[in-house]
Order: structure tokens, then C-alpha cells, then sequence
């Protein structure tokens, strides 16, 4: 299990019951549209998404959409892969964030995929309160 900074552990004794927080959604309102039909995008992005990230060198050229979507159905659903609340002054929706300290996975809260991609640089200070980040658990304790 990796460590966390300070900031972004939840406090003592708290169980996180929906990664949504105060959004009056429950986390399997997020996580059962994946499993059961696959990811919703925004029309037309999907594949837009899988060329940028084969350009940037990000995944294989043979990469199929499929193949793009298993890696981010991996991030969203690993039990001790990181969950964060994504949201600025200025955005019309809350973001649900995955990390697997490597890569992060942002979909809305509406349940529509927005981008996956690896993080370069330090995972904490992109994922950071100060970027509009904040840290609610990790899959498994977001799930009880």
C-alpha cells in the first residue's frame, strides 16, 4: 500500500462511504455503469482519447479502444489504487479521479469518461489540494 502525503490522508477513524462525497451519489452508481456495459464516453472522444495517447507514445500503436478501455477499467477497479474528488471554480460537474500512482483515470460525475493518462513528475503534487484535488480514499475503502 503505498504511503500518502499529510494532506491527503482522510482523518482518523473516518469511513469513506461513496467517492462522490456530499454528491448524494453512491460509488456503485459510478462503478456500475463501467462493469456491466463498458465506458461511456462523449461521442466521438473515445477514439480521439486512444490516438493522443498512442501519438504521446502513452500505449502500444496496435492498442484497440478495447484495449485502452481494459487499461483504465484496471485503474478504476484496483482495490488499493488511489480515489480523489476533482472539482474547480468554473466546472459545471464533479470528477471522480483514479490513480494507480502512475497513471489516473478522470470521469465525471454523471458517469462519462473525461481522459486517462500517466502522470510524469511527482503523483502527489499533480493530485495535489492546492489543483483542486482532494483525497477520499482508496478503492476498497471507498467500496465498503
Amino acid at each position: 500500500m503505498r504511503q500518502h502525503e499529510e494532506a491527503h490522508q482522510p482523518p482518523p477513524g473516518k469511513r469513506v462511504y461513496s467517492i462522490c462525497g456530499g454528491l448524494g451519489r453512491s460509488s456503485e452508481s459510478i462503478f456500475q455503469p463501467c462493469d456491466t456495459s463498458g465506458l461511456k464516453w462523449k461521442t466521438g472522444k473515445d477514439l480521439k482519447h486512444l490516438r493522443t495517447r498512442t501519438e504521446y507514445g502513452h500505449i502500444p500503436n496496435d492498442f484497440s479502444l478495447s484495449d485502452y478501455e481494459n487499461v483504465i477499467l484496471k485503474i478504476m477497479n484496483g482495490k488499493e489504487n488511489d480515489v480523489f474528488l476533482y472539482f474547480l471554480r468554473g466546472f459545471i460537474k464533479d470528477y471522480i479521479v483514479f490513480g494507480d500512482g502512475e497513471w489516473i483515470v478522470i470521469i465525471g460525475e454523471d458517469a462519462l469518461m473525461e481522459t486517462c493518462f500517466p502522470i510524469f513528475g511527482n503523483y502527489f503534487e499533480y493530485l495535489s489540494k492546492k489543483k483542486g484535488y482532494k483525497y477520499i480514499g482508496n478503492v476498497k475503502e471507498v467500496l465498503r
